[in-house]
């Protein structure tokens, strides 16, 4: 009968919700990542309290991250998980950690969060985890309710990746808080920032938390989205291509949420180039520190692309776009929104398709 999409507000984070009613009345529900830390307290509850929910079919851990993860360890230490029933987990990231050191953030976070799932599951009450959520081939779908997931990454490579490097790896966190914005226009033009190699800042195996994220497509009756996390489009391209999908044979889909809050380093050309949509979700209120999103690259990325094909191009953004530039800059112009036919939604806190 309908789908909906929940853009749930969470601040430089990604925080979810997707939900499928089927043409019998049967409902799916499935929450992907939570977030920061307060995405907590100002949106899931909030969104489970005011929906009077009380099951999940899936939740979804798409990678390490604070700004996926912290939400969702809120949310396992709250009251509020006692009375849900959760049906099925899915991380990379359970039972990875034997801390005995102080790293970066994410990692103490994953402690956090394995810790509540551990103690969740002594109850017997949520000891329902579907581990090693991986590309495989000759797997096409997997079936939650009503909705229908094909994952995209990570493959075997990356995950032993971030299996070989996570407790090796102590990175500086400490990034400056800053609130001053830099206008981007200053770049270039859309026109030469569409043409502009991609050039990623890190390697794979620099980045490898982002590279392990579980990226999927996820299909309804009514819609289908490509929800891409932090993944890195060397990863997506690489599947894409095993799947049969080219620049001349590509993946039709209706939504497609960036990868990485709209980060130069996280969708590139060549991957544009196999995927047809007209619609894309960017998930930020701008960045804090040094990491500003989204870049003005990859807009013109996606304008650029559209355009070539004579497409329209509607961009989906959950917070109001004056605050989002506040801090990351201004970063595309009401003109080139009508020379290159694209709409702007923002502030959006749900699509939905009938």
């Amino acid at each position: 009968m309908s789908t909906i999409i929940y853009l749930l507000k969470a601040s430089e984070g990604d925080c979810f919700f997707v939900r499928d009613i089927d043409d019998e009345g049967n409902e799916t529900l499935i929450l992907i990542d939570g977030g920061t830390a307060r995405t907590y307290q100002t949106a899931i509850k909030t969104f489970i309290d005011n929906q009077n929910i009380k099951k999940i079919d899936l939740v979804v851990l798409t990678h390490s991250d604070g700004d996926h993860i912290q939400g969702l360890v809120s949310f396992f230490s709250s009251e509020l998980i006692k009375s849900i029933n959760i049906k099925e987990y899915w991380a990379n990231c359970k039972d990875q950690l034997k801390l005995d050191k102080v790293p970066k953030i994410s990692f103490a976070q994953v402690d956090s969060f394995n810790n509540e799932i551990i103690k969740n599951e002594s109850s017997s009450v949520h000891n329902k985890w579907k581990d090693n959520i991986l590309f495989q081939s000759d797997i096409i779908n997997i079936k939650i309710g009503s909705v229908d997931i094909l994952v995209l990454s990570p493959s075997e490579w990356e995950c032993k990746i971030y299996k070989e490097k996570w407790n090796a790896s102590i990175e500086n966190i400490s990034v400056p808080a800053s609130n001053v914005s830099t206008s981007q226009l200053e770049k270039g033009s859309i026109e030469e920032l569409g043409k502009q190699e991609f050039s990623p800042q890190k390697t794979l195996e620099n980045d490898f938390v982002n590279a392990s994220s579980i990226a999927f497509l996820l299909r309804t009756s009514k819609m289908s989205i490509l929800f891409l996390a932090d993944s890195r489009p060397e990863v997506i391209i690489k599947t894409l291509s095993e799947l049969g999908y080219s620049d001349k044979n590509r993946l039709c889909v209706d939504f497609v949420k960036i990868s990485h809050h709209g980060s130069k380093n996280n969708t590139s050309i060549g991957l544009l180039n196999m995927i047809k949509c007209k619609n894309f979700i960017i998930s930020t209120h701008g960045g804090v520190g040094k990491s500003k999103h989204p870049d003005r690259e990859v807009i013109a990325r996606i304008l650029s692309r559209n355009k070539d094909e004579g497409e329209e191009t509607n961009l989906y953004f959950n917070y109001p776009l004056s605050e989002i530039e506040s801090r990351a800059g201004k970063f595309i112009m009401d003109e080139e929104c009508v020379k290159n036919n694209c709409r702007i939604y923002d502030n959006q806190s749900e699509i939905k398709y009938e």
